[in-house]
């Protein structure tokens, strides 16, 4: 083959291909895959959408942007044990920054970094027993932080490409110029997540969990089998470990010591495991998990709102979604909790809506009118019906 012709070849192959990645980055835009978190907030506060990213999971900075658009006067961080947590429990403006600290130490580079634009009136603190032992790791600062939405790699490409190819109807949307509506909240969908699993973030930071409360997809912890093999192997977040390590114990006082001098209110809070879980963990398996009672005893001596118990809060297992998450009913036993027990902090919380999300949606895991199935088939009563506005 002669060098001009192989040239041209390719040139010619060379420019078909940027076209082709062009063309794949104009389809990601359009469904919020390819974007600053800065343009994706905007979107979803202007249009109450929902946002699940399956390309961008960079919730750290995602969360501070919102943040620094909402303003809210009360905020919500930790990891996603923190993400069931809504606005309609807040007589305040309301915002859950789930999994924008996932450990301590990203929690404290969080809290740091939102001082720095916005001073909410309360800060609820959702941390976690194994945040304080050994095993867990505690960085903070993760790899997934330095993602600004428009990074192009070629793990990026092709996975979206997998995604368009198994979606056709990505690309047929791609010429409707108004967004994906969500078939349930009938809102604005952002990211693949949300457009093809139904699943994401309000905008108030709360999760909606869409495919597996109607069993669209398969729940991932049907019967808490996976919950019960991550504690028989010691797998995250379920490490074996005898003790705390007292430097992070520190850490936590610092932070909140931190806070108290801005004049901000604190709410330090564990939330609980599914009572069959924790039962589990603290019984059968307690020789393993020994940190956990001195985390109790911390947890007691420092005033913190321990839930890790779900039986202090009168819930089952069919308030979860799996044996370490809570759903909306589980956070409003909570709240109703702290508000009994702490009366100076009660007007922050909607006690009304909370009383009545748990005298409507006690069994359930989702407190609006959803069809909710027996997803983790362990025989719970399901009494919701769909919403059909």
């Amino acid at each position: 083959m002669k060098f001009k012709t192989f040239s041209l070849l390719y040139f010619f192959s060379l420019m078909v291909a940027l076209v082709f990645v062009w063309i794949v980055l104009q389809i990601l835009q359009k469904h919020f895959e390819h974007n600053t978190y800065e343009d994706i907030a905007n979107f979803q506060f202007k249009n109450h959408a929902i946002y699940g990213s399956m390309l961008n999971e960079n919730y750290f900075s995602y969360r501070l942007k919102m943040i620094e658009i909402i303003q809210p006067d009360i905020v919500a961080i930790g990891s996603s044990r923190v993400g069931q947590f809504r606005q309609k429990f807040f007589t305040h403006s309301f915002y859950a920054a789930a999994n924008g600290g996932n450990s301590l130490a990203e929690m404290q580079y969080f809290v740091e970094t939102m001082l720095k634009f916005h001073h909410p009136k309360l800060i609820i603190l959702g941390i976690d027993p194994w945040w304080f032992i050994r095993p867990m790791p505690n960085h903070s600062h993760s790899s997934y932080q330095a993602l600004t939405g428009k990074d192009i790699t070629s793990s990026k490409i092709a996975k979206s490409i997998q995604i368009l190819l198994n979606h056709p109807k990505l690309f047929l949307s791609f010429f409707n110029p108004t967004p994906t509506i969500h078939p349930y909240t009938h809102l604005p969908s952002m990211g693949f997540r949300s457009i093809l699993n139904f699943n994401g973030s309000l905008v108030d930071g709360s999760y909606l969990y869409f495919s597996t409360l109607t069993g669209i997809t398969p729940a991932e912890d049907k019967k808490f089998q996976n919950s019960f093999q991550r504690i028989q192997k010691g797998i995250f977040p379920f490490y074996f470990a005898d003790s705390l390590e007292m430097k992070r114990v520190e850490n936590l006082f610092h932070l909140i010591q931190l806070l108290k001098k801005q004049k901000i209110e604190v709410i330090v809070l564990v939330a609980p495991l599914a009572p069959s879980i924790y039962q589990y963990l603290t019984q059968e398996k307690s020789t393993q998990y020994r940190y956990i009672q001195d985390f109790n005893i911390l947890a007691s001596n420092a005033s913190f709102y321990n839930f890790f118990n779900p039986l202090d809060l009168s819930s089952n297992d069919c308030e979860f979604y799996d044996g370490f998450h809570g759903g909306d009913v589980v956070y409003a036993r909570m709240l109703q909790k702290i508000a009994t027990q702490n009366p100076k902090i009660r007007h922050y919380f909607n006690l009304p809506n909370i009383k009545q999300t748990i005298a409507s949606k006690a069994n359930h895991a989702y407190s609006e009118n959803l069809f909710e199935k027996d997803f983790l088939e362990i025989g719970c009563q399901k009494s919701t019906i769909l919403k059909t506005n």
